[in-house]
């Protein structure tokens, strides 16, 4: 019995080695598929809702810092009155929801007229 210990203890040595190997890579890889999908490196988010105010209101609110922050005061009581921060032009910064979302404005197509 005494000289199959050594033999056990090796091969559970060798077995736990081979598992931290196995989720060292697996965390690696995991790492290294979140940082490729930083939103530096380009995510695109696109959402679609439907409100029950003109367009054109939607559209001023959203590119307001004062209005989106009015607005989202209103609704969530833990955000403060100048929650947002909004450079409203193409290739503008934003910061909204006291800066829990960040950004930039890629493209602005103000609402048709109709």
């Amino acid at each position: 019995m005494h000289k199959k210990l050594p033999v056990v203890a090796t091969l559970f040595v060798v077995f736990v080695f081979l598992q931290a190997h196995t989720l060292a890579q697996t965390k690696n890889m995991m790492t290294e598929k979140i940082n490729n999908t930083d939103s530096a490196k380009g995510i695109i988010i696109h959402q679609s809702a439907w409100f029950k105010v003109p367009p054109a209101r939607v559209y001023s609110t959203l590119l307001s810092s004062s209005a989106f922050s009015a607005c989202t005061k209103k609704s969530f009581d833990m955000f403060t009155a100048s929650s947002a921060k909004i450079d409203s032009v193409v290739g503008g910064t934003f910061s909204v929801f006291d800066g829990h979302i960040i950004g930039r404005i890629l493209e602005l197509v103000a609402p048709s007229e109709g």
